[in-house]
């Protein structure tokens, strides 16, 4: 890291060193390898073993032809017809033993099915996954990785979730984290599973969550809170175990305001800008921005100039173009698909945002959204299992030329990429990636040559499980490698697909 970039990057946005250490990490680590005279490299002491290879191109992204299509990667061992390279361990092989559970609550697939997102620590090519569940749904707040620096991408554990012994019900339970109407953290300070949807990004050694959002037990909180990933790479064996009265790797940060309908429940997406070091978030009315440095609120809810409504910003996708100084946001269940275009050199207000046409006008996902998960060519049995009336989820329509449900968004190479809701079992259409050109908003489509992504492999959903892959749809790259990802399944394999 360059002097200059250390300075700014330990200063943030206030001119002073504190702010840095204020989240209480470690101080900032030099690279983990570093060129020396001779040509060769050398580790520094903060070199760790999800870092040692990063340096060069691990096996599997090597063996991915060149816009290869989806094809599958860290499938586990017993999943048949995978090269050894695409092996690896599935999410389920290293879940919580007890797994966290209570009566009336759902298992582990709600880590994924359950409107869950994740995001990408694009330092150590790690794909993270923390604290997902939603209400009524998965309990813990354990935190995964896919380490995609392995020659065979495989998950791990990296922290422990609170244990069913410190795990509150109760609705009048009050902490110094703000709340709405159900106690935002459990007994021991770490925050409850959540629907993380949009609304979580990496950014200086953490994940960040907006919440805003609805939490087990069945309602909806409101809060900012990060997890030390980087705090967590300096633990001996690179694992935070559970410990009483210490909520590390978590932290808490207040809340950015009162907003979605009811409170604290938006499911509206995030995007996080890394020249600024802020991670906004988006509802239905407005837009509000956390400052990654200092942890501290830095633009408190404010309105955007638009009513997005209650269908529109929910699984809406959002992704910043830092060199253009925007984000793009799209919106789901919405006629057309306009895309409105957030000028981060503007105060938040309505001269700040803006709505743009996008064409040609496509249709997405039609595997996913209008046809039977068992008769490919029939319509989806939304409404009565037969009826086959044209919508998934429960009072909300769908329109062929709208965006779908919780689709996920990357900006690399100067293009704006819109991943897949694969979420029907058919496996004969569907799972395409689309381009969007900014400078033109003009799409276009990647031929995929390779598998149709099934999530939830063997499992025949119901009528309301368009859960949408988020943020679970990204980007990794190794030097000048460029491959997408989806996560999919937490018993099967993950999506790859390398693009030129």
């Amino acid at each position: 890291m360059k002097r200059r970039e250390f300075l700014r990057s330990a200063m943030g946005l206030t001119g002073s060193l504190v702010p840095a250490l204020a989240l209480g990490s470690s101080p900032p680590c030099p690279p983990a390898t570093l060129s020396v005279r001779s040509g060769t490299r050398t580790r520094t002491a903060c070199a760790s073993s999800a870092t040692e290879a990063i340096a060069g191109v691990p096996q599997w992204v090597s063996e991915l032809q060149v816009n290869s299509g989806w094809q599958y990667i860290a499938g586990g061992t017993n999943w048949p017809g995978l090269d050894p390279w695409q092996r690896g361990a599935c999410m389920i092989d290293v879940r919580m033993d007890p797994v966290p559970e209570a009566p009336g609550y759902a298992g582990m697939d709600d880590v994924i099915q359950s409107w869950q997102g994740g995001s990408m620590d694009t330092d150590r090519r790690e794909f993270l996954i923390v604290a997902n569940g939603g209400h009524s749904s998965y309990l813990g707040n354990e935190g995964y990785a896919l380490q995609l620096w392995r020659d065979v991408p495989a998950w791990k554990r990296l922290s422990d979730s609170t244990p069913n012994d410190q795990l509150l019900f109760d609705i009048n339970h009050r902490h110094p984290f703000e709340l709405t109407d159900v106690c935002a953290v459990h007994a021991d300070g770490r925050p409850r599973s959540f629907h993380s949807s949009g609304n979580v990004q990496y950014a200086n050694g953490r994940v960040w969550t907006t919440m805003q959002t609805s939490v087990t037990p069945g309602g909806s909180a409101q809060g900012i809170w990060s997890w030390d990933r980087a705090g967590i790479a300096a633990l001996p064996d690179d694992f935070a175990p559970w410990r009483r009265d210490d909520p590390f790797p978590f932290r808490t940060h207040g809340i950015a305001g009162l907003t979605g309908n009811p409170l604290g429940f938006a499911f509206g997406p995030s995007a996080y800008d890394p020249v600024s070091g802020y991670l906004w978030g988006y509802s239905q009315g407005s837009a509000w921005a956390i400052d990654t440095h200092t942890g501290r609120v830095a633009v408190s809810p404010s309105p955007h100039g638009y009513n997005w409504g209650a269908k529109g910003y929910k699984g809406a996708w959002a992704v910043c173009l830092p060199d253009r100084r925007q984000v793009l946001i799209g919106l789901s269940r919405t006629s057309g698909q306009v895309v409105y275009i957030h000028d981060l050199t503007r105060p938040v207000g309505a001269e700040a945002f803006r709505g743009v046409n996008t064409t040609p006008e496509l249709e997405w996902d039609p595997d996913s959204y209008w046809y039977n998960w068992s008769t490919p060519g029939t319509k989806n049995d939304g409404g009565g299992y037969g009826t086959n009336e044209d919508y998934v989820l429960m009072s909300n329509p769908y329109m062929r030329n709208a965006f779908a449900y919780g689709m996920g968004a990357v900006y690399v190479g100067g293009k704006v990429y819109v991943g897949p809701v694969p979420t029907r079992l058919s496996g004969t259409l569907g799972g395409e990636v689309r381009v969007l050109d900014p400078e033109t908003m003009r799409w276009d489509e990647l031929g995929n040559s390779g598998v149709r992504p099934i999530a939830l492999a063997g499992s025949k959903r119901g009528r309301g499980t368009q859960w949408g892959n988020f943020q679970r749809f990204n980007v990794v790259q190794f030097e000048k490698t460029v491959v997408l990802l989806h996560v999919a399944d937490i018993a099967g394999p993950t999506h790859a697909w390398r693009i030129a």
